[in-house]
């Protein structure tokens, strides 16, 4: 089931090691803690609108639709969302097609998108429980953009054109600009 994870999608680590986490519903939301008999109000401190599961931290919460919706991408979660109530399911669905490409981001694959979106509305969220302060959905998704396009050109490294000597054409001459030169081995 997890397969096409590994490998398949060139995203910041981070992002492809918490979207792993979440496919094993091994993300600490206070409903998964609560789960594991760990005396916690489940009750999503942010919005406190639903248990903390996977599927409400990045999906059904209100800062996370705000934040999809900024993106753009709210009828694609929607879409998601109608397919399966189990978190990890929806996740899967959202990554497992390989086609999809992202309308704002060009080259981009829109998974990859997704998975930084995820990471991303979730460390913000760890943020916000903390007291700390955030910017708002428009500027988290201009954030998520600008990571997801800054990986994009940073993770595509091309070797260094190598420049090697060609002889001139018949009537031509080079001259040596560098005074590079090559020491000839006279084979005997």
């Amino acid at each position: 089931m997890y397969g096409i994870f590994y490998g398949s999608f060139q995203s910041l680590v981070k992002s492809r090691f918490f979207v792993w986490k979440a496919l094993h519903g091994t993300v600490p939301g206070k409903a998964i803690l609560a789960a594991c008999h760990i005396p916690v109000a489940p009750i999503c401190p942010i919005c406190k609108g639903g248990p903390e599961d996977i599927r409400h931290l990045l999906f059904t919460c209100n800062r996370a639709r705000e934040v999809w919706h900024a993106l753009g991408l709210e009828e694609l979660i929607d879409n998601a969302l109608v397919v399966d109530r189990l978190d990890s399911v929806i996740l899967e669905y959202i990554l497992y097609h390989p086609t999809w490409r992202s309308p704002i981001w060009g080259g981009v694959g829109l998974q990859e998108s997704i998975l930084i979106a995820c990471w991303y509305t979730w460390w913000q969220r760890r943020e916000m429980v903390k007291g700390e302060s955030v910017a708002g959905p428009p500027r988290t998704a201009f954030a998520i953009e600008a990571l997801t396009a800054n990986y994009e050109v940073s993770s595509h490294t091309s070797a260094p054109h190598e420049i090697s000597w060609t002889k001139p054409r018949p009537g031509c001459y080079k001259l040596n600009t560098d005074v590079h030169f090559m020491i000839m081995v006279q084979v005997q």
